[in-house]
């Protein structure tokens, strides 16, 4: 069975399914776009909501065959040899499996490598590819590295790049700018050696904004990139807020950054680093009041996010990150994503990236805007519960007074009743101390069938509301009071279970709520058991 085939009623279009009723010529642009995209599956006897038309007459199937097969040998460039299979699966559907291609850009053989002929898939639906994507394929299918291509301009100067050479001992000299890469084996600079040059034209923009959307600030960095990296962390810092508030109970003063950890260093150092410089558009760092928004040009370079939070290490621009780290403006190598996200662990917002083919975008959250919002709320409803508290004291003074002329009714009544009761309770004293004997000894027995019942009920409970990998982080937490998540994921890859930080602390949140509890500050708290067993 081809890659894709689905039984009859289970054909849907997504990001890599496309549904056809007829083979008509359309069908060869959907080959182009799955061929210079991630690959796809097109199925041709299908309705676009799902209905199975099929192909019942074998004639027609031979026509539709010689017609496919007229296409991979005319219709495309690069041929796609190996990369295109087809056959009629059960449903009498023709079945088209394109992998992705290897020699991008594809394109129509009679429009050429022009946005007319070439097309890329974009969510369910192509498009035609734009000029500096038709480029940019071509760049890629050829290795091309925009670092060691030879710059455009050649009369550079490098006062801020030598300045912090000198800055950290290190002494500039040609060698040095051969090694690094700002010089080709030529003599000739480099792209690299252009965007460490004082006539750089890479600009990054910064701003911030109020809640209106007006500026309150609005800055262009430019120059050597060494000293854009500079003034844009310095400035950034400076609009990283501190807010401090002294704890009633302990006194204490608690520090809290708008942005925490070393979030925003290690996003603002990622966009330069990983930035597709080829591109002429410029990094932005937009700062609003519940966030900032970081775009750099050009997606993740040869990988997911998924593949980077898995430990994958891919460089757009190796020789500058070397650089960067031979200043000592790295601290490690491939975490910054990871950090970042580790720097929100104990917050419940999280920050988001967006990827694209052209841009990457991390938004950071506020945590003390969205601290702050959460307080107003809590103080809202508290003003809301003491009038309503106030109007019940109303009340309960009005009720105190009647309820003290019933009191002195009832003592009257009470006085009445005692001398009664005396008499009943002596005889009920006599019954009460034989019962009581009997009742002593029934106790006995219904705390032991209790204690049973008990532990069966939470038996049948834990059993029955956890999962297999709730129960095995449970064990761990049992087994190691304290640990915090990372130690988790660490202690299940031991034990062969792969699963990412968000899922276990998803598993933690959905299914372990009842056994395990967060004890301690958000610093250096773990997870332990109730000791419900």
């Amino acid at each position: 069975m081809i890659r894709g085939e689905q039984k009859m009623n289970e054909y849907h279009e997504d990001e890599r399914t496309e549904l056809k009723r007829e083979l008509i010529n359309d069908i060869k642009c959907e080959i182009v776009a799955f061929l210079n995209s991630d690959g796809g599956t097109i199925y041709v006897g299908v309705d676009d909501d799902g209905k199975v038309i099929g192909f019942d007459d074998y004639k027609i199937k031979d026509e539709m065959d010689l017609k496919i097969g007229n296409w991979m040998q005319d219709s495309f460039y690069p041929k796609p040899f190996g990369l295109i299979q087809y056959a009629f699966n059960n449903d009498n559907v023709l079945v088209v499996s394109v992998c992705k291609g290897t020699r991008k850009p594809y394109f129509l053989k009679d429009k050429g490598p022009k946005p007319s002929g070439v097309f890329i898939r974009v969510g369910r639906s192509k498009r035609k590819a734009t000029n500096e994507e038709i480029l940019h394929m071509i760049m890629e299918s050829h290795n091309y590295s925009y670092e060691d291509d030879i710059s455009n301009e050649q009369e550079l100067t490098f006062k801020e790049f030598e300045r912090t050479l000198d800055d950290n001992g290190i002494k500039p000299t040609s060698r040095l700018m051969n090694s690094l890469g700002l010089k080709n084996k030529h003599g000739l600079y480099t792209n690299l050696g252009y965007i460490m040059s004082d006539q750089s034209n890479i600009v990054v923009k910064l701003a911030e904004y109020d809640d209106n959307m007006n500026f309150k600030i609005k800055k262009s960095f430019g120059g050597s990139l060494v000293t854009i990296l500079k003034n844009v962390e310095e400035q950034a810092e400076r609009l990283n807020d501190l807010k401090i508030i002294i704890d009633g109970n302990t006194f204490k003063r608690i520090e809290t950054k708008s942005y925490p950890g070393a979030s925003i260093r290690e996003m603002i150092m990622n966009a330069i680093c990983h930035a597709d410089y080829f591109i002429h558009s410029n990094i932005k760092i937009e700062f609003f009041p519940d966030k900032v928004k970081i775009t750099s040009p050009g997606g993740i370079f040869n990988a997911s996010l998924e593949d980077i939070m898995n430990g994958v290490q891919t460089y757009r621009n190796p020789k500058l990150v070397h650089i960067f780290d031979k200043l000592g403006m790295i601290e490690n190598f491939g975490t910054g994503i990871p950090r970042t996200i580790y720097s929100y662990e104990d917050y419940d917002i999280q920050p988001e990236f967006k990827i694209t083919n052209n841009f990457f975008v991390v938004t950071l959250p506020n945590i003390n805007f969205y601290n702050e919002l959460e307080s107003g709320r809590i103080n809202t409803q508290n003003d809301a519960d003491g009038r309503i508290n106030d109007r019940i004291n109303a009340q309960n003074d009005a009720d105190g007074r009647l309820n003290g002329r019933i009191n002195a009714q009832n003592d009257a009544d009470d006085r009445l009743n005692g001398r009664i009761n005396d008499r009943i309770n002596a005889q009920n004293d006599a019954d009460d101390r034989l019962n009581g004997q009997i009742n002593t000894q029934n106790n006995a027995d219904g705390r032991i069938n209790d204690q049973e019942n008990e532990q069966n009920n939470m038996d049948d409970q834990f059993n029955e509301s956890m999962s297999e990998l709730g129960k095995e982080i449970f064990m761990i937490i049992m087994q190691n009071p304290g640990i915090r998540i990372p130690k988790i994921v660490i202690k299940l890859s031991e034990r062969d279970k792969i699963v990412s930080y968000s899922k276990v602390r998803n598993c933690i949140r959905r299914n372990l709520t009842d056994y395990v509890e967060r004890r301690g500050s958000k610093k250096s708290g773990g997870y332990y058991s109730k000791n419900k067993f």
